[in-house]
């Protein structure tokens, strides 16, 4: 009788020594689950920072380019204006001469 009170008593406290081991590797396994998470969002969240910091400096170069665009364009106006008030000058003084070389004949 003692015998089998000792073996129950031995499955007892194995069972409970299992069941304390698989309590604590619950209790790893879900540390390390956590830590996995909380890695891949960090990750996920560093990739689109920097997608974003791409698409900024896309934005940046874009907006760049049409303003050289816009200072190019602006320089070819400047320069037909230019054009335009020394042909109109040109006109002018053409006008001018000839009234001037017309009123000299008479």
């Amino acid at each position: 009788m003692q015998h089998a009170a000792r073996k129950s008593q031995n499955i007892l406290v194995r069972i409970q020594y299992e069941t304390d081991d698989l309590i604590e590797q619950k209790s790893v396994l879900t540390t390390q689950n956590k830590n996995l998470v909380y890695l891949v969002l960090g990750l996920i969240f560093i990739v689109l920072l920097l997608l974003v910091i791409r698409a900024q400096r896309s934005k940046n170069k874009i907006l760049q380019n049409k303003h050289e665009q816009q200072k190019a364009n602006e320089a070819v106006y400047n320069m037909m204006i230019s054009q335009q008030n020394k042909i109109e000058q040109g006109r002018i003084q053409e006008k001018t001469e000839f009234r001037a070389n017309f009123m000299t004949e008479f």
